[in-house]
């Protein structure tokens, strides 16, 4: 199999939208603080707040309750692919397994009971497979991952309590809401350890990608450091690859860098 390259558009993409999702989280948050003011209100004195004043909160937070979950669609199928397209690339370019049928990286999410261990199992093996690569074979530690799955579980369950209380009462409305609350929390913190996760994966499978490639497939490295100009940049230096920024942050490989220093020969397409 022909090596491919690490799925950075797909991790960027999955940044952006977790950004966005936290973003829908703190406006949540600050609907269901006024919703919170209303109904305290209503308990001291009934009176005091009017009906178009509850109409208007219940449709407000309705409204970014729906653009939230068009949102979490949206970044759970863009996570799942990026998931998908790492494992390819950690099969075909580095030579490693994740312990599952990349299928399951796609079908995993999906099966009652097996989504709530498999999909990290998964994460897991794309966090530690590319630094095993850069590190000599010592695998990074998974204390940010399991931050990360920890708080979407929690975030997960804390919304399904907010919606199967007791709405009969304003006692049982303020509960809901307040956990409603403490669930958008953990869901803004859930998405920060996930930006960092897909940050920190996507850097580590950049250098692999280097390692791998000059030392399984023979081909050289480099990096356009400025127009016309190529660097190799192998044996890796420590962070050439993320201080660059935009087209010039992907290696070109090929098999020589000519006289000119100008073009790598023979660089692969699509790359």
């Amino acid at each position: 199999m022909l090596p491919v390259p690490p799925p950075r558009a797909l991790a960027r993409a999955v940044m952006v939208l977790l950004a966005v999702d936290a973003a829908l989280n703190m406006v949540s948050i600050a609907l269901s603080m006024h919703a919170l003011s209303l109904v305290s209100r209503l308990q001291a004195s009934p009176r005091s707040v009017t009906r178009a004043a509850v109409l208007a909160s219940d449709h407000n937070v309705a409204l970014v309750t729906a653009v939230s979950l068009v949102g979490i669609i949206v970044t759970g199928v863009v996570f799942i692919a990026w998931l998908f397209k790492s494992v390819v690339f950690q099969e075909q370019t580095l030579h490693l397994g994740v312990g599952h049928s990349r299928k399951w990286a796609i079908g995993a999410w999906f099966v009652p009971f097996l989504n709530l261990r498999r999909p990290k199992n998964i994460v897991d093996a794309v966090w530690r497979g590319p630094s095993i690569i850069v590190n000599d074979g010592l695998a990074k530690p998974l204390t940010l991952c399991n931050f990360w799955w920890g708080t979407w579980l929690a975030s997960n369950v804390l919304a399904r309590l907010s919606t199967t209380g007791n709405a009969n009462t304003l006692s049982g409305v303020h509960s809901n809401v307040v956990t409603s609350v403490l669930s958008d929390v953990m869901s803004i913190v859930s998405a920060v350890l996930a930006i960092l996760v897909v940050r920190t994966i996507i850097r580590t499978q950049a250098e692999a990608e280097v390692v791998a490639r000059e030392q399984r497939y023979g081909e050289r490295a480099y990096l356009r450091m400025a127009p016309n100009q190529w660097q190799h940049i192998y044996p890796l230096p420590s962070d050439i690859l993320n201080r660059q920024a935009g087209p010039l942050g992907q290696p070109t490989y090929g098999t020589a860098l000519p006289a000119d220093g100008h073009q790598p020969f023979a660089p692969p397409a699509g790359i």
